[in-house]
């Protein structure tokens, strides 16, 4: 939900308040299902890392490899984690330049906990209530939220075939990278035809009417396979708005998002294979090229996240993809290393955004108390410093 009201005055105040309204008093059902959610996800976590532990305790290659971890490595890591933290931040900010990087980072840290624990739309949804107290509207929402995720699936599903040519390059043919040959092509006919898709939309108006309608059909069709009642409404009206998002988006910020996509895509590729060094892995097995070309393979496991996170289904891509280029002989360290790579991707981000919450809840809080008592009795909201960036005019 990402129309703005239409009581909304210039500084944006009666959205604000209504966001935080429905935030603080969400429905009673709601609140159950996403607390046994929660709940769920919470059980299903703590039993893979019980997993994990057992695997690394049987594994002696494994256990080895962890328990032999330099603490100069475990500096680095750490802070090539706190570097991807701060680069996923430019993704969010990149879009909305009129907010503060401080801003940036407690929505998008605070959000991505949530989404890390709790199934579904929740991320989202936190993100937005928390962009809409620094003065972000919808629309603007809306916009960069389609801007970055077409350009992060784009980027995500054409990278694997740039990889399968670096390794082609480097003579890896008969290491196993050929069984990666067709997922990469399965994952560039899926680009191209998004990014076609995607052109032909921005160009034509009857383009994305037409999309609209067939992607009703086929959900109207699966829903009646489902024994489901198909909904009436084909969504064209909606197709519209995102179309006029995304071109303004692009036109905004296409620039900014494109560069802060990759540079978040590459960032995170070296630190995993930052991450298989430390535990083991040689370099003379495992360059830089022929490492970052293996993590376009495994990157592709974060496109559809059927688990908060991606919890199990991330671990499993990422250690099958670089087991079949190194060998079963590497599996130990190749999962020793990947669950250090999640530990500073996954577990860490985790904690920062429980933090980053709280102090959204501290501050903003505070603020949306004062502008709200103003807003009732009719006063201007003055304009609050640490949330959005002075303008040069």
């Amino acid at each position: 939900p990402v129309a703005h009201s239409d009581g909304d005055d210039g500084d944006g105040r009666a959205d604000r308040v209504a966001a935080h309204d429905r935030l603080a008093d969400p429905k009673p059902k709601h609140v159950v299902r996403q607390v046994l959610l929660g709940l769920s996800v919470l059980a299903l976590v703590g039993y893979l890392l019980y997993s994990a532990v057992e695997e690394v305790r049987k594994g002696s290659s494994s256990a080895d490899a962890l328990k032999s971890l330099s603490p100069w490595w475990l500096v680095g890591i750490l802070a090539g984690s706190i570097v991807v933290m701060l680069i996923t931040t430019g993704t969010t900010a990149a879009p909305l330049p009129r907010i503060s990087f401080q801003a940036a980072f407690l929505s998008q840290h605070a959000s991505q906990a949530v989404g890390n624990l709790v199934p579904g739309p929740s991320a989202m949804a936190v993100r937005f209530s928390m962009l809409r107290s620094y003065g972000v509207s919808g629309d603007e929402f809306a916009r960069a939220t389609i801007t970055v995720s077409l350009v992060t699936v784009i980027a995500t599903s054409a990278m694997p075939l740039l990889g399968l040519v670096a390794l082609a390059l480097l003579g890896a043919e008969d290491s196993g990278a050929s069984s990666m040959l067709p997922v990469a092509i399965g994952a560039t006919v899926f680009a191209v035809i998004v990014t076609v898709l995607t052109a032909a939309m921005l160009r034509s108006e009857r383009v994305t009417v037409s999309l609209a309608n067939a992607l009703h059909a086929a959900e109207a069709w699966l829903r009646r396979l489902l024994r489901r009642k198909p909904h009436p409404d084909p969504g064209v009206s909606g197709a519209l708005a995102e179309r006029e998002h995304l071109l303004q988006g692009l036109r905004e910020s296409g620039k900014r998002v494109v560069g802060f996509v990759l540079l978040l895509y590459w960032a995170n590729g070296l630190l995993v294979v930052l991450c298989l060094w430390a535990t083991g892995v040689p370099y003379s097995r495992l360059g830089i090229i022929a490492g970052l070309a293996v993590y376009t393979i495994g990157r592709l496991s974060t496109l559809v996240q059927v688990t908060p996170g991606g919890v199990g289904v991330v671990e499993f891509a990422y250690t099958a993809a670089y087991t079949a280029y190194l060998g079963q002989e590497w599996q130990s360290k190749v999962f020793a290393g990947i669950l250090l790579y999640r530990l500073g991707t996954y577990a860490l981000p985790t904690v920062v955004g429980m933090v980053a919450g709280g102090i959204w809840a501290l501050t903003a809080r505070r603020d949306y108390r004062e502008e709200r008592l103003l807003h009732e009795a009719g006063l201007d909201s003055p304009v609050v410093p640490s949330t959005t960036e002075e303008s040069d005019g």
